[in-house]
């Protein structure tokens, strides 16, 4: 039973943990304090762990809740159903995947995604970084019209035409405003959804006009200063994200395999239970007495 030092470096975003060797059994201690830490930092990356099989990777997912693996593609190459593999090679995982712009997993669903794990099996040697921006900041950043603008409106799924969430809701963890968008899977906004609910009226659609306008805000108030971009190193990184509070997106990579080498990436993702509402409230476990 691993019973050394926990160690904390700060990041852009999140934290970097030393003296953790996930393969190892971890104390209670330490499980509930790297699960606060994901609270509290949003992120958590661990350097090192050389290679983290399936089986484990999905072990370490379910401190967190109950694993989601019927909503994405299996791959036959994948260690576990549990497991989404993603590759730049179609013959090694799903290719393609979190390309179309920043987003958080599993807008799709009533309740998204609360966390994603992420372990790196073979990273590319050029390119293929993971890039990640802290939501609360990005709505801190707008102005007070832009904001109020933004607090009336929804989005609504490109994939479940009857999904439809506020663009900026509350966490259910930790009661930060924060943001429920896909720049790549979006059908429409809606002004009001809520108020049109509640009331029998036809949701409102926002104009092809206000769309873009709407569109260009969010990208522009995503702003590089915000960015984290995670370069995965041949070590084996593995990285702990509240998937709620975190956008992120694929960084550039050659289309050439030879000229970005093989990548390879495990994702598992924490079935979300809490549906993103006006009306605020807290549905997470709580993890509060857990000590460090």
């Amino acid at each position: 039973m691993y019973t050394g030092i926990y160690q904390r470096k700060p990041l852009p975003i999140g934290i970097e943990v030393f003296g953790i060797n996930l393969n190892e059994p971890l104390t209670e201690d330490i499980v509930c304090a790297i699960r606060k830490d994901v609270t509290k930092h949003r992120l958590v990356v661990f350097r090192d762990q050389d290679k983290v099989d399936g089986e484990k990777q999905v072990e370490i997912s379910k401190w967190f809740g109950e694993i989601d693996n019927a909503t994405y593609s299996k791959h036959p190459s994948s260690p576990s159903v549990d497991i989404f593999r993603v590759s730049n090679n179609p013959s090694e995982g799903c290719t393609g995947v979190g390309m179309s712009g920043w987003h958080i997993d599993g807008t799709f669903l009533d309740c998204p995604y609360a966390y994603s794990i992420y372990h790196m099996v073979s990273p590319a040697v050029q390119g293929g970084d993971t890039m990640f921006v802290p939501l609360t900041q990005v709505i801190e950043s707008l102005d007070r019209d832009k904001r109020k603008r933004w607090d009336r409106v929804w989005m609504m799924s490109d994939r479940r035409g009857e999904v439809c969430h506020p663009l900026i809701y509350q966490h259910p963890r930790t009661g930060r405003p924060t943001l429920c968008f896909h720049q790549g899977m979006t059908q429409g906004f809606v002004w009001d959804y809520d108020i049109c609910r509640n009331e029998g009226a036809e949701p409102q659609f926002l104009s092809p006009q206000e769309s873009k306008i709407l569109k260009d805000e969010i990208k522009n108030a995503i702003d590089e200063t915000l960015v984290y971009s995670h370069k995965w190193q041949k070590s084996g990184d593995f990285v702990l994200s509240d998937n709620l509070a975190v956008g992120h997106m694929a960084g550039p990579i050659p289309s050439s395999i030879e000229e970005a080498g093989l990548r390879i990436l495990h994702r598992v993702t924490v079935k979300g239970s809490v549906s993103p509402s006006k009306a605020y409230g807290f549905g997470f476990p709580d993890i509060s007495n857990c000590a460090y």
